[in-house]
């Protein structure tokens, strides 16, 4: 959770009175703070579905027909009380005091309802309307939709984006980010929704660039999903099919083979081929290590798995993390007590139950190695 300086610095940002420096720097702490990212997201959706709800809203005549009998029942209603009241005058001051804020209260809680019910959906459409397309701002080099030069620059769902080898250009996802397109690109567009956008990658250089807010952006390459909820990365794919994905900030999810895979900024993750998903490692390893993780990946030999255990540190605490669901429980244990060293497991966690790669035991650890090297 944000602290109490972080609030107002928050609050400070969003009403747009911090100076250019600093909100240079808030916008730093945004990337690397995903809490304080999602409290903006949350002030900015508040905003805006307050510029979004009309002005004025007249309610269908039955329900001004509805109020307007409640009303006039309410009105004989307390004729009769007055009569009663007369009748019984050492209790007129009790019951005034006792029912008649009660018949206000009603009235307003009935109007209040009926409104609410009647408008409900109403205001829930234009609350919630999306745009149905993204805009494209063209840099460079040959643009084409569904392989068609375009002019509209815009690009809506089921469309295919195509960008010669020297081109660039910028796509607006709605209210969530920008994705740039850099060189020879191809994808389709499966998904435009203020909640979950989504597009499948061929080929090509992209990098996304989320607003502060807590939305999900999915890019599919295969059988692969990669979500990003708040995180900046860029992913790009060679002459041979491969992908390369760089993690620039918080962290992002790979769905491979059923499980969900976490890598967390400054990490380098490869998908060979399109179809195989390799070991990850920190940018901030040593080349040594580099290489004794693209070797293991070769031949899964067990002196090199040896050699990444001994080697690691705590830059690579996450890699070791990865591979106690890659190798056999045997060497599973290695990892753990070597890992454990670097950073000790949670109280409420134990080692059996990372042995059998408990999901909830996993992801408390995970959580536990992200936070003592990124915060």
């Amino acid at each position: 959770m944000p602290n109490e300086d972080q609030k107002i610095l928050l609050h400070d940002y969003f009403d747009e009175l911090l100076s250019p420096e600093e909100e240079a720097e808030f916008q730093t702490l945004l990337m690397e703070n995903r809490s304080l990212a999602i409290e903006l997201g949350k002030l900015k959706d508040l905003k805006r579905r307050l510029k979004n709800m009309p002005l004025s809203f007249e309610p269908p005549p039955k329900i001004i027909n509805n109020i307007t009998d409640k009303l006039l029942t309410l009105e004989s209603t307390e004729a009769k009380e007055k009569v009663k009241k007369k009748a019984a005058k050492a209790k007129k001051t009790k019951k005034k005091k006792s029912r008649s804020p009660k018949a206000v209260l009603n009235v307003i809680i009935i109007i209040l309802l009926l409104i609410l019910g009647g408008g409900g959906g109403y205001y829930y459409y234009y609350v919630n309307k999306v745009e149905d397309t993204w805009r494209i701002y063209p840099i460079a080099g040959q643009l084409k939709i569904d392989n068609s030069a375009s002019s509209l620059f815009k690009i809506s769902e089921g469309q295919i984006f195509t960008l010669s080898k020297d081109g660039k250009a910028e796509i607006y996802i709605n209210e969530q980010g920008t994705l740039n397109a850099i060189g020879k690109t191809k994808f389709k567009v499966l998904n435009i929704d203020g909640e979950q956008s989504a597009i499948s990658l061929s080929y090509g250089h992209l990098e996304y660039i989320p607003k502060p807010i807590s939305v999900e952006f999915k890019i599919v390459i295969n059988d692969q999903y990669i979500t990003s909820k708040n995180s900046k990365f860029r992913v790009y794919s060679d002459d041979l099919g491969d992908f390369t994905i760089e993690v620039l900030s918080n962290f992002l999810e790979i769905y491979f083979n059923g499980f969900t895979y976490r890598f967390a900024h400054d990490y380098i993750v490869k998908i060979e081929a399109g179809q195989v998903l390799k070991t990850p490692y920190s940018n901030k390893t040593t080349p040594e290590f580099i290489k004794l993780i693209n070797d293991y990946d070769y031949n899964h030999d067990d002196k090199t798995l040896l050699k990444i255990i001994d080697k690691a540190s705590k830059n690579d605490a996450l890699t070791l993390h990865f591979l106690l669901s890659q190798v056999i429980p045997a060497k599973r244990e290695l990892i753990i007590d070597k890992l454990n060293t670097i950073i000790p497991l949670p109280y409420d966690v134990n080692k059996g139950k990372i042995l059998i790669l408990n999901k909830h035991a996993m992801n408390v650890w995970w959580d536990e190695i992200y936070s003592a090297i990124y915060q």
